[in-house]
């Protein structure tokens, strides 16, 4: 394929018309192998796809990582992630300096009780500290409400979209409910990078409590977003930081291979998709489906 068709063909969202008559499903894939490294140097024979149980014939195939990318940064401001702020602040700047190249796009959003979009400028900009400063409904969390907003966002853009979401998980303060958000982000072709990160010391003297409960609970819908979007999930700890978690999804947003397919006419709506290796050892990572359009 030449550069101009792989540029035509990212621009195409999941289940949009390609031309008048043919239909482009297209679907970008990480590949790791046991010890969770990036793998390299792959061909399209190397693949297997299959939309609804029936294998696809991959037309288009790339590993380009220089198409547009438009990435958006999702800030945890509530209550209980304020003293981490000053730590997200510096890994992002790092994270956006390393990831961003010509052509490619960012927006940040900071959420508590509200949500709040920030489309233009950047973080050395003052951008951070317009979306966190000042803000008086620091009690509440409504991750689902930003997770729907960032993929209306993202709904019109072409090329490869992802969101970043730097939080504990726990959403006390959403009228979106996670299902909805979730298929949002399936229908904007986003995929979802969640890094599991809160104030330790907030939850330092708790053993066995509801906030405890609450903690895992985030956990584990972060876990499911990032499952569900195609995204990977990532936890900072004593073993990764959060420099380590962004510079791996960096890596990942910087190789990825792109398989492109026609499929069949037929039902409208979500349709599963599922993407496996031909070489043993190897795994791969991608969307689990998309909206097929009527």
């Amino acid at each position: 394929m030449t550069r101009r068709e792989l540029l035509l063909l990212a621009a195409v969202p999941c289940g949009a018309q390609f031309t008048s008559s043919v239909r482009v499903v297209n679907v970008f894939v990480t590949v790791r192998d046991k010890k969770a490294q990036l793998v390299r140097g792959l061909k399209r024979e190397d693949f297997t796809l299959r939309e609804d149980g029936r294998t696809q014939a991959i037309r288009y195939f790339s590993a380009d990582s220089n198409l547009p990318l438009t990435v958006g940064l999702l800030f945890d401001v509530s209550g209980s992630q304020r003293r981490v702020l000053e730590q997200q602040k510096g890994a992002a700047k790092a994270f956006l300096t390393k990831l961003l190249r010509a052509g490619d796009t960012a927006f940040f959003a900071a959420f508590d009780r509200e949500v709040t979009l920030l489309d233009s400028g950047g973080l050395d900009s003052g951008g951070f500290e317009v979306l966190t400063t000042d803000r008086k409904s620091s009690q509440g969390t409504a991750l689902f409400d930003a997770l729907l907003r960032s993929a209306e966002r993202l709904q019109s853009e072409h090329g490869r979209k992802a969101l970043i979401v730097l939080s504990d998980g726990i959403d006390t303060a959403s009228s979106t409910r996670a299902d909805a958000a979730i298929t949002a982000l399936q229908r904007a072709d986003a995929l979802v990078y969640p890094v599991h990160f809160y104030d330790r010391d907030v939850f330092a003297f708790e053993v066995a409590s509801p906030a405890l409960d609450n903690l895992r609970a985030g956990k584990r819908m972060l876990e499911r977003i990032a499952k569900e979007t195609g995204g990977t999930f990532y936890e900072v700890s004593g073993e990764r930081t959060l420099d380590d978690s962004l510079m791996r999804i960096q890596e990942e947003l910087r190789f990825q291979y792109s398989l492109g397919y026609s499929p069949s006419a037929g039902r409208a709506g979500y349709r599963k998709l599922r993407v496996q290796m031909k070489l043993r050892g190897l795994e791969a990572q991608a969307r689990d489906g998309y909206f097929a359009a009527e």
